[in-house]
């Protein structure tokens, strides 16, 4: 079977590891992604769809992308599908915002009800995600580049487009969006797609109380502390002072479950960035990305994938024990 791209670039993206981290999941009966973005966990899984499958996701574009994807690919192929045009990123980015942050917010329709999509919004901002150069595409307009409030009323910050060869992803002109968009239809069909806080979908009634085995793959936004700022549209901690960010969060809830037999744990991050209890098992690889606040001049970091105990052994063990 061949591995479906995902169709949007994103930070952090870990699809070359998703080899790495299902030969350490195994066949699970349920599998759950709280922080999915490109939800490159379920297309780089091994055999395709199995058992159940649930997704979930804070920032209400990426939640409403894949709901319309599911429901209604050719639509959103049709407004994804656009020329290179810096007034039009910028129009429709102001457009998205409002969409995403200001009164006309569509959260509480995604939040009431898990069958409601938007196709032109779902377009438009994959467009937008894969010509956008930079990290400010649809972030909220109310939080600065160095992560401060502005001044009510503060407008979106302009947007710069890619070149049309750079262009990657479904928006790209030199791919079929809608076979592309449909062919995750068919991947994605018996997925159930949420949006909200991770901890949401990780309560016991729903996770490992009706199943033998639960796979959760935990891949937050970095710690504010090791990366640069604004790096993604949506970070509790950033937007809310009065929560922790997510990445303390899932650290905090990876190691208070770890020890449940049910459960195979993956918790990612930057090397220095979580220090996990005895048991867990860390792959470690070098990143070129820039994402990273403490890289070199070359601006690259390590990243890790902490394996909680009872994830599945790898036949040859090439990964190194930094638990302790």
């Amino acid at each position: 079977m061949q591995q479906l791209k995902t169709p949007f670039p994103w930070a952090g993206n870990k699809t070359r590891q998703m080899s790495e981290i299902w030969a350490r999941l195994g066949h699970v009966d349920l599998f759950i992604d709280p922080l999915c973005a490109t939800l490159s966990s379920l297309l780089g899984r091994p055999g395709g769809a199995q058992g159940v499958e649930r997704v979930n996701d804070i920032c209400c574009n990426i939640t409403n992308f894949w709901r319309a994807v599911i429901c209604d690919p050719n639509q959103v192929a049709h407004y994804c599908q656009w020329p290179v045009n810096e007034i039009d990123l910028n129009a429709r980015h102001y457009w998205l915002c409002d969409r995403s942050w200001g009164e006309n917010s569509i959260k509480a329709q995604l939040m009431a009800d898990p069958d409601w999509f938007d196709a032109k919004q779902a377009g438009w901002w994959v467009w937008g995600q894969c010509l956008a150069m930079g990290t400010r595409w649809c972030a909220d307009p109310a939080i600065s580049s160095r992560g401060h409030a502005r001044p009510k009323g503060a407008k979106p910050v302009h947007q710069k487009p890619r070149t049309i060869d750079t262009c990657p992803g479904v928006a790209s002109p030199n791919v079929d969006a809608y076979a592309w968009l449909q062919a995750l239809q068919h991947r994605l069909q018996q997925v159930q797609v949420l949006n909200g806080d991770f901890a949401r979908c990780l309560t016991a009634g729903s996770t490992w109380k009706a199943f033998r085995t639960v796979g959760i793959l935990l891949d937050p936004p970095y710690s504010q502390a090791m990366r640069s700022r604004m790096l993604y549209p949506t970070d509790l901690g950033i937007d809310d002072p009065n929560q922790k960010e997510s990445a303390v969060r899932t650290r905090q809830w990876a190691i208070n479950n770890g020890e449940n037999p049910k459960l195979r744990i993956v918790l990612c991050g930057l090397s220095g960035e979580h220090s996990m209890p005895k048991g867990w098992i860390a792959y470690e690889w070098t990143n070129n990305s820039g994402y990273s606040s403490i890289g070199g001049k070359d601006r690259t970091s390590n990243e890790v994938i902490w394996f909680s105990p009872h994830c599945l052994k790898r036949s040859v063990q090439l990964d190194l024990d930094l638990a302790g």
